[in-house]
Order: C-alpha cells, then sequence, then structure tokens
C-alpha cells in the first residue's frame, strides 16, 4: 500500500477513536462532575533520512479538568469544589478522586457518594455521623459541624500534574502520586458542579468528523480504482 493510502487509512482510524471519545462526551453531558476528553494524537516519522514523511496518530484520550457550572441543589450534603482539587473516595480498588459531590448518609453513619462509596478525609479516615445528626454545616474547608460537634473533614486533593490521572469511571480518576491537601481549593455546600461538557459543541465536531470520514472513504475508493485502471492498462499493453 502507498503512502497515500496509508495516511488515508490512519485518518480513518483517528477519525473513529475521536468519534468514539465524543460520543462518549455527549452521553455524559447530564452526569456531574463528569470531565470531557478528547484524543491526543502524536506523529509517527518514517524511517528514512530522504523521506520525511509523519503520519498522525491517536495515541491516547486526555481530559479537560475546566470547572464545569455549579448547579444549586439546597440539600446539605451536596458539595462541589471550587479550585482544582478532587474529593478523596475510598472503592474496592482503592482510593479514587472525583468532582462529584452528591453524598449522603448511608448504613451506620458513614457518609458516602452516590455509588455508595466512602467518603474521606485526606488522611483517609471515614466521616461518622451520630443517629440524631439534622443540618450537617460545612466550611469551605470541608469541616462538617452538627450544632457544636465536628464530625469529620471532606478530604480535597490537588496535584501538581492532572494529566498523570487515569479515568476509571466516568467521574472518577486513579493516580500513581499522592496528593497534596488544598491549597486554592474550597468547599461550597449545598451546590453540585454539573459535566463541562458543551453538547453544541461535541455534536458539532462529531458532524465534522462524519463529513471527514466520507471524504477519506471516497478518497480512498477513487485512488484503489485508479490503481486497478492503471494495473488493467499495463496487463493489455503487456506491461
Amino acid at each position: 500500500m502507498d503512502n497515500f493510502n496509508y495516511i488515508m487509512g490512519m485518518q480513518q482510524l483517528n477519525a473513529m477513536r475521536n468519534a468514539e471519545v465524543i460520543a462518549n462526551n455527549v452521553a455524559n453531558a447530564n452526569t456531574g462532575g463528569f470531565k470531557a476528553d478528547k484524543v491526543k494524537f502524536s506523529h509517527y516519522m518514517k524511517a528514512d533520512v530522504y523521506d520525511n514523511t509523519s503520519f498522525p496518530k491517536a495515541v491516547t484520550s486526555m481530559s479537560d479538568f475546566s470547572e464545569g457550572p455549579i448547579k444549586t441543589t439546597g440539600r446539605a450534603l451536596d458539595v462541589a469544589i471550587s479550585g482544582p482539587g478532587f474529593f478523596v473516595i475510598q472503592t474496592p480498588l482503592g482510593l479514587r478522586y472525583t468532582r462529584s459531590g452528591s453524598d449522603r448518609i448511608y448504613g451506620e453513619g458513614a457518609l458516602v457518594n452516590s455509588s455508595n462509596y466512602k467518603v474521606l478525609s485526606l488522611d483517609g479516615q471515614e466521616i461518622i455521623f451520630e443517629p440524631d445528626d439534622k443540618d450537617p454545616k460545612i466550611g469551605d474547608d470541608g469541616a462538617i459541624g452538627v450544632g457544636n460537634a465536628e464530625r469529620g473533614v471532606i478530604g480535597i486533593a490537588e496535584f501538581d500534574n492532572l494529566q498523570m490521572l487515569r479515568k476509571t469511571g466516568n467521574t472518577m480518576f486513579a493516580s500513581d502520586v499522592a496528593p497534596r491537601a488544598a491549597e486554592t481549593s474550597r468547599v461550597l455546600q449545598g451546590v453540585l458542579e454539573e459535566s463541562n461538557v458543551n453538547s453544541v459543541e461535541q455534536i458539532a465536531r462529531l458532524s465534522e468528523i462524519q463529513r471527514e470520514v466520507t471524504l477519506t472513504t471516497n478518497m480512498i475508493n477513487e485512488s484503489y480504482s485508479l490503481q486497478r485502471n492503471t494495473f488493467r492498462t499495463y496487463s493489455k499493453n503487456g506491461g
């Protein structure tokens, strides 16, 4: 296969990967705390000193960590973060970090998220409420108070390089690097962070990709048609 068809084939593969990511973004446009993804490309350079042809190659997806819109709910245990931090969650697979703060009291008083995973303090402690606790107040540092008693501090983790985080679900991330305590992040009570997906922009981009795929397919078909015609001509002429 010549370079043209190889490049067109790579273009098709990249477009399909991009379309998958965009479709997932659109599907999670209403998922609280979801961070949109985009495909990261690198270039493969042909190993030929006389031919510096490079081919774009889809490598992986990376997340857009910009903050989503804030929605007021009025629920005392709904929380969001202003700043770059993440809530710390205990899951069966280890610690995870999320921007989704739709929490509730579960079982014997543990604070859990919408997936029933325990919300932790930054030092890994569970947050436990008493059975008759009412009207908890949550400070901007994450400290939870009920009357004059403190029930714990919601852990807010910050990272030096957000792109080192690995998405392990629609709203959760894992890290091989230990986080640091929040420096600029603040907790907001009675609100939730919505998805940062711009649906109109994503759908427009998906339509653009579909047009690119159609155009590339037509170009590939025309290339193969030219090759077949050339082969027939040479065959008839005894070439």
